[in-house]
């Protein structure tokens, strides 16, 4: 059990200890183990390279989902960020005591490093459900020095003003956010460029959102998340694509990179949930190579 990133300095979280993007692929948590997906468990990501990952989703109908990884998270060499919420289900739908709790109890039990706020579906961005997500964060880092990050959606001129006053709802109720995820993804627009050049584009408006509410280490806060391959709007991001925002990621020393989903990352056809590309492991590759110090 890895509790030594639990009750360590509070302010640990948020220290970089390196000036390269963290790298934390999001993997399913209802696919544990699944024969479809070349990667399923955290032995195979650390087999694969990984240092780290985040485990999706928290909701209120998929606690057991997550609770059935308590043994692979402890095992885990790296770290392993729990994500709450996601596009579908339904959180917090407790008190917010109750929903502390039981939030805690998995993630001392696990040894998790942290957590990370999914906040995009219509039920999860009301301000009095974000209220509560808030205060849930700030008592959870408050106790066991966690990582905190936010996972928001974005237009093609960056956060929107929904995102923005989740970001303002946490900060005023102190929450030390280590990294806000721009949602890359799915914007059901056509543009003139790549998606690598456009994301980047993006990326730059997030930063400068971002100089509005904090004063220091904007850089080190933002943090990226495309949908690999293929998106629910027909849309395809290349490896090309990811190869250009890792590239700018390191260079501009931002805080995460990620990508929606480890389990994609492997040769496929039919159904865009199954695969995302040409080879296997082809988009991971290219954040891991192109971290490298």
């Amino acid at each position: 059990m890895k509790l030594r990133s639990l009750f360590s300095s509070k302010s640990d979280a948020s220290i970089p200890v390196s000036s390269a993007p963290m790298f934390s692929p999001y993997i399913y948590a209802w696919a544990r183990s699944n024969p479809h997906y070349r990667v399923s468990t955290l032995k195979q990501a650390h087999e694969l390279g990984l240092s780290c990952v985040t485990l999706a989703f928290v909701t209120d109908q998929k606690w057991d989902e997550v609770e059935a990884w308590i043994d692979d998270i402890a095992a885990f060499e790296g770290k392993v960020i729990i994500s709450f919420g996601g596009a579908i289900g339904t959180y917090p739908s407790g008190s917010i005591e109750a929903e502390y709790r039981r939030a805690k109890k998995l993630i001392v039990k696990s040894g998790a490093y942290g957590v990370d706020f999914d906040i995009e579906n219509d039920q999860m961005i009301l301000p009095v459900n974000v209220a509560k997500i808030a205060l849930i964060a700030k008592q959870l880092q408050q106790d066991l020095g966690l990582y905190v990050s936010l996972t928001l959606s974005v237009s093609l001129s960056g956060l929107e003003s929904k995102s923005i006053n989740v970001i303002r709802t946490f900060v005023r109720q102190g929450v030390d956010i280590t990294v806000i995820n721009s949602m890359t993804m799915d914007f059901y627009t056509p543009i003139s460029t790549s998606w690598g050049i456009k994301t980047v584009e993006i990326l730059k408006c997030v930063e400068r959102q971002l100089e509005g509410i904090y004063k220091h280490n904007v850089r080190s806060k933002v943090g990226v998340c495309p949908m690999i391959g293929f998106n629910d709007d027909g849309t395809f991001f290349s490896a090309e694509d990811m190869r250009h925002v890792t590239a700018y990621a390191k260079q501009r020393e931002l805080g995460m990179v990620t990508f929606w989903a480890l389990n994609r990352d492997q040769v496929g056809k039919g159904d865009i949930n199954l695969f995302s590309g040409g080879m296997d492991y082809e988009y991971t590759k290219i954040v891991l190579e192109g971290l490298k110090e």
